[in-house]
Formats: C-alpha cells, sequence, structure tokens
C-alpha cells in the first residue's frame, strides 16, 4: 500500500484517510438505505454518520494525546 496516494495543490492525501472516508460513505449509505425500509428519513442516517465521524476523530486524538503523555519519561 503507498502511504501517499496522491497531492492535491502540495497537500498529501494518504492511502488511510481514503479508506476511511470510503468506510464511513459505505456505511452511511447502508445506514441510509436500512432506514428508509424502516419507513424513517434517510438524512436522519446521515446526521447520525456525520457525528460518528466527528467523534471518531476527535477520540481517536484524544487516544493518541494520552498515549504520547503517558509515555512521557519522568
Amino acid at each position: 500500500m503507498y502511504p501517499v496516494l496522491f497531492e492535491v495543490f502540495g497537500l498529501p492525501i494518504s492511502t488511510f484517510g481514503v479508506m476511511v472516508a470510503f468506510g464511513f460513505l459505505a456505511g452511511g449509505a447502508m445506514a441510509a438505505r436500512s432506514f428508509e425500509k424502516a419507513g424513517l428519513q434517510s438524512k436522519a442516517a446521515w446526521d447520525i454518520v456525520t457525528w460518528c465521524v466527528v467523534g471518531g476523530l476527535v477520540g481517536a486524538r484524544l487516544w493518541y494525546v494520552a498515549e504520547q503523555i503517558a509515555r512521557e519519561p519522568g
């Protein structure tokens, strides 16, 4: 796997980031379809996915920071 998939205006786009985005989009599409079959609004599924993305990214960053603080000697 290539760490950097391509660059846009000098900004590297990582393969991992693209795959995470595809995963959230696929999950959102499946959830929206399931919501529609259950008689619910598909927009609600996309709202949930949006908050999951935000919460997942913020939580992952907080976990990383906590690990770095725990590893500091002293």
